[in-house]
């Protein structure tokens, strides 16, 4: 069969009767200054063509000095902020996010690239912290404008980009932002960040806080061909449903998890697609200051806000150093029904080739993850991760581990983690599925995960 290539080609076509138009969206809050606990709600504009990728959350944020001496600073990126995520269209909710900045954490650490932490991400949020120690930074609280346009889930992770709020319904977007103890104490005097002390009645953790102000949303709008509408039409008559692909996720979360662990849990999904096992200290909301990365490049973060970091707390045996480049002692393997994945416990070096590999970045020519040495995954990006989907498929095609209907008990099972029992230890693991929203007539909305 001849086949030639498409720059061989030479055509031209055009697409009639389309334009589009940008949105400022109000929020139904009525505060002018909102903090943390605050929720925030949004509604899509209805009867029109959303372009999903355009979807922004834009706004100003600020922290107030807490004394004479010291200050909230901002972890890296704003979305660290949004503390869950609900969605719902025609008041059927189809997406429920509890922890979003965590996951968002997780997932950016595989799926981003230094090159995008370091243009896009760090203009509109502050994707990274460069300077915590740095005088400049101490002399004037934090005071600036974001813009977050990355979003997981169902406005970014959907089978289709453009959705039609005339079939759909109107499409609500709920945010409950973060607690306080996302931010970071800062001393301003010693231009570092410290762990707040509980003997010390001037400064504790109620002292954080963070304000934004100015909070709205901007989308993108667009008409085409009627046709394109028509055909829509024609589907759900013939067929009684469209069907709409979108990402969702679960968190399990395991306590107090000794030198060896089973994260054990249960899910019914028609396709589990990824899992991501983490672990980090219980202590992570106690107001805790910034890690410093020891191996932290240029244009890399520095520090890492107590909150976010994700440690591998590797037993080493002799050598103390649990972040250490050396070999450890930590194995872990996942099991489903009893079948275990791979089949042998695994290294952490494993890990962190599996962490470009779900997410497909095999080639030579792929962009990396953000993690630059065994040193920094080890101390601040220990991601564990599976994936049992199909590579390279589309968000629209289901591949992954069908458990529907199926008693699934799943397991991440750890041994030779460094005992820690003054901070104690929190096992997380998050599952990545392909749920489906189904639309009828009338607007009638059903969701399977």
């Amino acid at each position: 069969m001849s086949f030639l290539h498409p720059n061989l080609q030479i055509a031209a076509k055009q697409m009639s009767n389309y334009t589009r138009n940008r949105f400022r969206l109000e929020t139904s809050s009525t505060k002018n200054e909102l903090k943390a606990g605050d929720v925030i709600t949004v509604n899509l504009p209805e009867n029109c063509l959303l372009d999903t990728k355009s979807i922004r959350f834009l706004g100003n944020a600020s922290s107030t000095v807490m004394d004479s001496s010291n200050m909230s600073m901002f972890p890296a990126g704003l979305e660290s902020l949004v503390g869950s995520c609900e969605i719902f269209i025609n008041g059927v909710q189809v997406q429920s996010t509890t922890q979003y900045n965590t996951l968002a954490r997780i997932l950016k650490i595989g799926r981003d690239s230094n090159d995008r932490n370091n243009s896009t991400a760090n203009i509109l949020a502050k994707s990274h912290i460069v300077d915590v120690g740095d005088a400049p930074q101490s002399a004037t609280a934090p005071d600036f404008n974001f813009c977050i346009d990355k979003w997981i889930g169902f406005l970014n992770e959907c089978s289709s980009r453009f959705l039609p709020t005339d079939l759909l319904g109107q499409i609500s977007l709920k945010i409950t932002l973060a607690p306080n103890s996302v931010m970071i104490p800062f001393r301003k005097e010693s231009s570092h960040g410290y762990t707040l002390d509980p003997s010390n009645p001037e400064v504790t953790l109620a002292d954080l806080n963070y304000t934004l102000k100015d909070v709205h949303f901007t989308i993108d709008s667009l008409v085409v061909d009627p046709i394109y509408s028509q055909a829509l039409r024609h589907q759900l008559s013939s067929e009684g449903m469209i069907a709409i692909n979108y990402k969702d996720y679960y968190t399990f979360q395991m306590n107090a998890v000794g030198t060896s662990y089973q994260n054990r849990f249960a899910l019914s999904s028609g396709s589990i697609d990824k899992m991501y096992a983490t672990q980090r200290k219980s202590t992570y909301a106690n107001g805790l200051k910034a890690l410093a990365r020891r191996s932290a490049v240029v244009g890399a973060d520095k520090h890492v806000g107590s909150y976010f970091v994700f440690e591998s707390l590797t037993n080493t045996g002799a050598d103390a150093d649990p972040y250490s480049g050396k070999p450890d002692d930590f194995r872990y393997q996942w099991k489903i029904n009893n079948v275990a994945h791979g089949q042998y416990r695994q290294q952490l070096i494993e890990a962190a080739a599996d962490l470009a590999y779900v997410n497909d970045k095999c080639s030579q020519n792929s962009n990396g993850i953000l993690p630059h040495d065994m040193t920094d995954f080890k101390e601040t990006s220990c991601i564990i991760p599976l994936v049992l989907n199909h590579p390279e498929t589309p968000i629209s095609v289901r591949s992954g581990y069908n458990s529907m209907g199926i008693n699934s008990v799943m397991v991440f099972d750890a041994t030779g983690v460094k005992e820690n029992p003054a901070a104690g230890l929190e096992s997380t693991v998050v599952v990545e599925v392909t749920s489906q929203l189904r639309v009828a007539q009338g607007k009638s909305l059903a969701v399977s995960h």
